[in-house]
Parts: structure tokens; C-alpha cells; sequence
């Protein structure tokens, strides 16, 4: 069982930048052989995004009146910090259209902004205590950053995909080996308790995974050799690729929230900040740091 949760762990982070520039080229192929559709009616709004009235958008967007075009706020705004809170505050339409509007930079630069803030309250923390202050503006900061990030990443799924395994100072890819993470990991020890939640963690995410590694392998080939030759079929491959990577993310997902989100989270705000300084200038793959500590047995 150890054997296979490590082979799974060596699979997945090498084949995961491998998928995410074939998902990129699958799209600019697929975007030039499909036939022109005609204008699709307006997307309904997602869970979570209130529709407003034309008004509101107006008003969520600054425009002085209907007709205008002027970008979201969304634009100048540099830290999650600026965002509302969305487990508290629902995000109204104009606003969850602007996050779709987001690129990968963006989302690093709210990530560079994250790091910098929670890394220096972390330290802080380290000086005063605890019971200080800075203690419950970092625990704030951690709370409120995740879920804000979490939201951009259900809204706008592409994009945050394509920030992970890049260096988010220069946008450059940048996949490191396990080693890399196994640094991570020894920097912030775990305590016993905190331990038996990963390995508890790590072997439901094994059980998610399942097959589809396996299968992540065979359609990666498929697409490889449709892009180089005949397009045929490409559209049909590229939606089980699609599935294929949104069931991986679904799983990654729960690995990151159970271990920083909700009322299971295991990790503390500062063990939160150290793990991402850590890993900067990559946004830290939980999946792999929490299976390196499985791996390596680390305490406190």
C-alpha cells in the first residue's frame, strides 16, 4: 500500500505540468478545427453569484449607464484582501464575470501578495506570541486569502490550473522534484496528531485517484497523436480529458481543504504561511508536501 501511495504521488507530479500544457494546446487546436457556433445564450449565474439587476452590474462595475463598457473594479485590485468575503458576502454577477475575466498572472500576483503579507505576520507571530495581535490579523488573513482563492479557483478553474508548477515571480514553468517538496516539509514539523490526519488524508486521496493516472496516460497519448496528425475525434478526447483532470482537481482540492479549510483543518495559520514561504515562489502542492510528511515520518 506504501509502494503504490508513493508511485501515485512520483506519477502524478510528473505527469500533472505535462497535462496542463496539453489541456493548453488541446484547446488551441480544438478552437481551430471546430465550426463557428452561433452566440450562445447568457450563462445563468454560478451558485454563490447573485444576478442583480442591470443596475447593480452597472454599479459593480462602475459604468455611468446602460450601454457602457468600462472593466470591473477587479482590475486595480492586488490582494485577496480586496475581495469580498464569500462565505459572508455573496458575490454579486458582475464580479464573478470579472474572476472569469482573470488570467494566470493575476491570480499569482494575488498569490505574491498572499506570501508576503502572511510570511512576515508568521514571523511576527514567532516573536510575540500566539495571544498577540498580529497572531489574530494572520489568522485572519490565512482564513479570508483560502477562501477567496478557493472561490477564484471554482469560478475560473483554466487559469488557476495553469498557475501551479510556475514560478509566480516570472510566470516561467517550473516543476520541481519531490525532493523540493521533502525540503518543505521538514521546515515545518507536524505535531503526532496533525501526522495520523495526512496518512489518514493521504489514503483516501490514493482511493480517489483510483485509475486515473492510468487513465490520464492513455488519453495524453490519444491527444498527442491527434494534434500531430488527424484532428478526428479530438473534440470527444478532449472532454474525457477534461473529466479526467477536473476528478484530479476535485481530489487536490479535498487534500487542500481538509488540511487548510473548514472545521477539519488540520494545519495552523502559521504552519499555513511557513509552507507557502517555503515553497515560493511556487504555489505549494499540498498533495505532495502532505505525503512527503507521511513519507518521512516528520514531528515536531
Amino acid at each position: 500500500m506504501l509502494l503504490r501511495r508513493k508511485q501515485l504521488l512520483e506519477s502524478g507530479v510528473q505527469m500533472r505540468e505535462q497535462t496542463l500544457h496539453g489541456l493548453i494546446k488541446m484547446r488551441e487546436v480544438t478552437a481551430k478545427v471546430q465550426p463557428r457556433l452561433p452566440p450562445q445564450p447568457q450563462q445563468q449565474p454560478d451558485e454563490g453569484c447573485s444576478s442583480g439587476s442591470a443596475g447593480a452590474a452597472q454599479r459593480g462595475t462602475g459604468a455611468p449607464g446602460a450601454g457602457a463598457t468600462q472593466r470591473h473594479p477587479l482590475h486595480s485590485w492586488t490582494s485577496h484582501q480586496h475581495f469580498p468575503d464569500p462565505e459572508v458576502d455573496e458575490w454579486d454577477a458582475a464580479l464573478c464575470a470579472a474572476v472569469r475575466q482573470m488570467s494566470a498572472r493575476d491570480i499569482q500576483n494575488l498569490w505574491v501578495d498572499f506570501v508576503q503579507e502572511s510570511s512576515m505576520l508568521a514571523f511576527s507571530v514567532h516573536v510575540h506570541g500566539p495571544e498577540s495581535d498580529v497572531s489574530a490579523r494572520l489568522t485572519r488573513v490565512v482564513s479570508h486569502s483560502f477562501r477567496v482563492s478557493h472561490r477564484i479557483q471554482a469560478l475560473n478553474q483554466v487559469e488557476h490550473s495553469r498557475c501551479m508548477y510556475v514560478n509566480v515571480l516570472t510566470g516561467a514553468p517550473q516543476v520541481p522534484d519531490l525532493d523540493y517538496w521533502r525540503k518543505c516539509a521538514k521546515s515545518v514539523p507536524l505535531t503526532a496528531e496533525q501526522l495520523e490526519f495526512c496518512k489518514s488524508l493521504m489514503g483516501e486521496h490514493a482511493r480517489r485517484m483510483g485509475s486515473l493516472l492510468d487513465e490520464r496516460s492513455l488519453l495524453t497519448k490519444q491527444l498527442e497523436s491527434l494534434v500531430l496528425g488527424s484532428h478526428t475525434g479530438l473534440p470527444v478526447l478532449a472532454a474525457k480529458l477534461e473529466s479526467n483532470v477536473a476528478r484530479e482537481c476535485a481530489s487536490h482540492s479535498f487534500v487542500e481543504d481538509f488540511l487548510t479549510r473548514g472545521p477539519m483543518k488540520v494545519l495552523t495559520p502559521v504552519q499555513i504561511a511557513l509552507f507557502c514561504a517555503a515553497a515560493f515562489p511556487l504555489i505549494p502542492d499540498a498533495t505532495a508536501i502532505a505525503a512527503v510528511a507521511v513519507e518521512l515520518g516528520l514531528l515536531s
